[in-house]
């Protein structure tokens, strides 16, 4: 009796018959560009992935100041991925006009539509600027953005992106076909040069400031973080001022703010500011009066890139103290101007502070001014000045006084994180600020804690920290660090 054959003749698997899990596995190996070939291969492929695709694709989306790019930006707000965009960056690439008439001269004969390109792009931007079209488009755009939380600046291109990493540079759409049509990259062109922070660079970066703003309070946004963080510039004062006639459509946005991350300046022509009858200088005026429209912050992150300079610590000192005054009502309108009261922050559990110089005593007055509500605390490139001969002599660790003085305070800190600290004992040209580093730190220059037990993550930053003390460039002369009361600051 013959015995049946076994029946070979089965379906070949295909994709769309992959468990989802599965095919989530195979596109975690493919590049950008082949993830959104195999999407367009079947409608049943793309809705199996789709909730991940976004997620990826459509969480962080980063676009620039152009019609270009804000057009596709407004498309995406009207379309399904609106939902899952929640966090929306702002490159700061623009076109230096000048440097680009320069490069059109020296184009060959037959490129005349480059340098249509070029001149289009430019005349675009001037009006879509002039008639504040950049604001209607973005306020459109946040109103479709019901599920957005954070909006952002950045001045560079991250290569965060694990799937292409590292080659793969995260540009601001339309960065790469600007490119293509005109021949000039963006983020490599040059900015004129000014002064003060009055340069078309700085105003391209206030504007853009200003100009979020008004769209969030256009569209009564509900995001409640804004960010902006520069490697290559920074938010000069100027950026701060809000205008009378747009305080009702921006404060409340910053009424909303839970996060606020600025890389400043104070180094922008000083206000002067009525103090007991007596005019005085007061850096940073305008982002002082900005600060108290964010009552309601929980994490604040300054970095005041002015490290040679000591009107980052003098921010600092009014930041640190109690806000016992009311509130002035001061205008450029009037001859003078009220000091700003300092901001109370009731609510703030989280502080970055970086990129300057301040004095134990400020830094201490902050600890104790938000004791009460700060759980983590970042400290980044500080360096901690106290011009003190004798202390330069027995060669005093500051970093480490300061912290066995914050264990006497009734701290709630669950977290501490220094980089890159320093400290200077002496304003004395030749001797270089002492750099700090940490014992038992895989990375000597950085230390971290986190836990419950404060008073030991003091004791642990004390013990493991040790200053470098380098050689003068010059000999000391012998009065430094007399006793005979001399002015030993003072040099031949």
């Amino acid at each position: 009796m013959d015995t049946p054959m076994a029946n070979t003749d089965h379906e070949s698997p295909t994709l769309e018959s992959i468990p989802t899990e599965v095919l989530l596995h195979i596109t975690s190996y493919l590049t950008t560009p082949e993830y959104g070939a195999l999407r367009l291969t079947s409608k049943l492929i793309e809705d199996s992935i789709h909730t991940s695709f976004a997620r990826e694709f459509f969480a962080k989306k980063k676009f620039m100041i152009s019609e270009f790019s804000l057009q596709a930006l407004l498309d995406i707000s009207q379309s399904r991925f609106a939902k899952s965009l929640k966090h929306v960056i702002f490159g700061l690439e623009r076109l230096d006009f000048t440097a680009a008439l320069r490069q059109m001269t020296i184009l060959r004969p037959g490129l005349e539509l480059r340098k249509n390109n070029i001149l289009r792009q430019q005349l675009d931007n001037i009006a879509m600027l002039n008639t504040s079209q950049d604001v209607e488009m973005l306020a459109e755009v946040f109103s479709n953005l019901t599920n957005l939380e954070t909006v952002g600046m950045r001045d560079f291109n991250s290569r965060s992106r694990t799937r292409d990493h590292p080659e793969i540079e995260w540009r601001s759409y339309g960065v790469s076909t600007f490119l293509l049509e005109t021949g000039i990259a963006l983020e490599r062109t040059a900015y004129s040069t000014g002064h003060l922070g009055m340069n078309e660079r700085d105003l391209h970066i206030s504007r853009t400031f200003l100009s979020l703003l008004r769209a969030l309070g256009k569209s009564n946004s509900q995001a409640k973080n804004f960010e902006v963080i520069l490697r290559n510039c920074t938010l000069q004062d100027h950026a701060f001022n809000i205008p009378k006639h747009l305080e009702r459509a921006i404060e409340p946005v910053l009424g909303k703010l839970r996060t606020l991350f600025l890389d400043i300046s104070v180094g922008f022509f000083p206000l002067y500011v009525n103090e007991g009858n007596k005019l005085s200088k007061c850096p940073a005026y305008l982002l002082r009066k900005f600060l108290s429209k964010v009552p309601h912050l929980e994490h604040l992150r300054l970095n005041v890139k002015d490290r040679e300079s000591d009107q980052g610590g003098e921010l600092l000192s009014w930041f640190s103290k109690p806000n016992t005054s009311v509130s002035s009502n001061g205008t450029f309108a009037g001859s003078n101007l009220e000091p700003p009261p300092p901001v109370d922050l009731r609510n703030l559990q989280q502080l970055d502070i970086g990129m300057l110089s301040v004095s134990p005593k400020v830094l201490l007055a902050i600890f104790q001014k938000f004791q009460a509500t700060l759980h983590t605390v970042s400290l980044h490139k500080v360096k901690m000045l106290e011009h003190d001969q004798e202390k330069l002599a027995e060669k005093v660790n500051l970093w480490a006084e300061f912290f066995g003085r914050l264990s006497e305070y009734k701290l709630k800190l669950s977290a501490i994180n220094l980089s890159l600290l320093s400290q200077e004992l002496t304003d004395l040209e030749y001797l270089d600020p002492q750099r700090i580093t940490f014992n038992n730190t895989s990375d000597p220059q950085v230390k971290r804690w986190a836990g419950a037990d404060l008073q030991g993550g003091l004791r642990d930053f004390q013990n493991d920290m040790v200053v470098k003390w380098t050689p003068p460039r010059r000999p000391i002369d012998e009065d430094v660090g007399s006793s005979d009361g001399s002015d030993s600051g003072e040099s031949d």
